[in-house]
């Protein structure tokens, strides 16, 4: 399970102190370095740290896809960027930064994109069902 710490300071080898959000994951700290100081609760920076930093956005969704399971859709809502976005960073970036994440993910997506047409056959499914409960609500309305 990957704990998001709140934003702590580190000292990077020989430099000053560094802003970063700490992330928990396997029993690993990782700190992703950050521009500047927000917190997770102030949406406007949170995204704006996202759209900047791709090496460490890689690594947060990464993180994200293997411990929630996501699809690539889901990653992208919960970050709020974009499925193309969220796809270049985990194919392409990731495997240079962390191969070993990488990897992890590479497998959740390949199993994702095996299911998908069983989770559109189940939403189409649930559609009509609603839509069969909706019709006969209105043929015998309750009295």
């Amino acid at each position: 399970m990957a704990i998001f710490l709140d934003s702590v300071f580190f000292i990077k080898k020989n430099r000053f102190p560094c802003k970063a959000l700490g992330v928990l994951y396997n029993q690993k700290l990782f700190m992703i370095p950050v521009p500047y100081a927000y917190t997770l609760t102030e949406s406007t920076e949170w995204s704006e740290t996202m759209r900047s930093q791709p090496v460490d956005r890689a690594v947060m969704l990464g993180i994200y896809i293997l411990e929630h399971q996501a699809t690539v859709r889901a990653a992208a809502g919960h970050f709020g960027i974009s499925k193309s976005t969220v796809h270049k960073d985990v194919s392409e970036r990731l495997p240079h930064i962390r191969p070993e994440l990488a990897r992890e993910v590479h497998a959740i997506l390949v199993r994702n994109k095996e299911e998908r047409h069983i989770r559109g056959g189940l939403a189409t499914k649930r559609k009509y069902a609603l839509l069969a409960e909706h019709r006969h609500a209105a043929d015998n309305p309750v009295q």
